[in-house]
């Protein structure tokens, strides 16, 4: 609790589903409604004084329009007259505070959730700042895993594209639950070479449950679904990297392209390029966008493994 206090009744139970704003508790509340009392009742004799001072003043400003008082009484009487205003303003910012103070000898559920152990009983003292019991959120629920750095481009990605994330079965009793990736850290672990990552579940049923170790697997987009080009065909631009395409009329078009990753002399597209286009290897810094080019196809292929993307290349001889 924000405020220490003597505990009357406990209206929850220990495990029991709660809704935000549900009450688990409350405090001895005498103290604190007679503070708020109190600062009505001051508020209702300032507001008195107020009215008798604004009409003396009231008085005052005639009487010195018709030189029958001096310059003197009136700026007394404007000075009484404010501050009379001033004390109601504080009368009226202490009764805000001590009715938050009220307020907090009732303990609400601030979100949804299933309450753990409740370790205190009536007729207990809490102190300020004491731990009551653990509220969990498990609907939706978030499942944290590690990945490694090699995979900030699909993380990237993935995040954007709401990536699918399913649990593995053995910790759902046998149920499939997939999730959707949402969130990867600002930094990398450096001792692991890690980043954390966080896909979001719906769990009304409460198949996952907070703690629990799962494994999960992301799909990212497969790199066989990706095009794959010659790594010095990637030239890096103002506004990111790109590559010369050729179109039916022999013209080099900049075109931009996401790379997923780079290894070696390949490097995968994530997007930018569907598959098929002529890009040129060679020659693109005395290019420009537009330009009408002569083709002299490469025997060289865009394959690695499994990630086979057979692309006609060219190099670029000016026309």
């Amino acid at each position: 609790p924000l405020q220490a206090g003597l505990v009357t009744e406990i209206e929850a139970k220990d495990g029991q589903h709660i809704k935000a704003g549900d009450l688990i508790l409350k405090m001895d509340d005498r103290i604190a409604r007679a503070a708020v009392d109190k600062d009505k009742a001051n508020i209702a004799a300032d507001q008195a004084t107020l009215e008798q001072t604004e009409a003396a003043f009231q008085r005052a400003a005639n009487l010195v329009k018709q030189s029958a008082e001096s310059q003197q009484v009136l700026d007394q009487a404007r000075a009484a007259r404010d501050s009379a205003s001033a004390k109601i303003d504080a009368d009226r910012a202490t009764l805000a505070s001590d009715q938050v103070a009220l307020e907090h000898m009732e303990i609400r559920a601030p979100f949804d959730g299933r309450l753990g152990d409740i370790s205190v009983s009536p007729g207990a003292y809490l102190s300020a700042g004491v731990n009551i019991v653990t509220i969990t959120k498990y609907d939706p629920i978030s499942v944290s895993f590690r990945l490694s750095q090699r995979y900030l481009p699909q993380l990237r990605e993935g995040v954007a594209k709401d990536t699918a994330v399913d649990v593995d079965p053995a910790a759902t009793g046998g149920e499939a639950m997939r999730g959707i990736l949402r969130f990867y850290d600002n930094t990398v672990d450096q001792t692991s070479g890690t980043v954390l990552a966080k896909a979001e579940f719906k769990n009304d049923r409460g198949l996952l449950w907070p703690g629990q170790s799962v494994n999960v697997t992301a799909h990212f987009v497969s790199e066989d679904e990706m095009v794959v080009v010659p790594t010095v065909a990637v030239r890096p631009g103002p506004k990111g990297n790109f590559v010369y395409t050729v179109d039916g009329d022999h013209h080099a078009h900049m075109t931009p392209v996401e790379v997923a990753r780079s290894n070696g002399d390949l490097t995968a597209i994530a997007r930018g390029l569907n598959g098929g286009e002529h890009i040129i290897v060679e020659g693109q810094s005395e290019l420009a966008d537009g330009q009408l080019v002569i083709e002299q196809f490469s025997d060289k292929g865009g394959a690695a493994g499994n990630l086979a993307a057979n692309i006609p290349q060219e190099k670029a001889d000016r026309q």
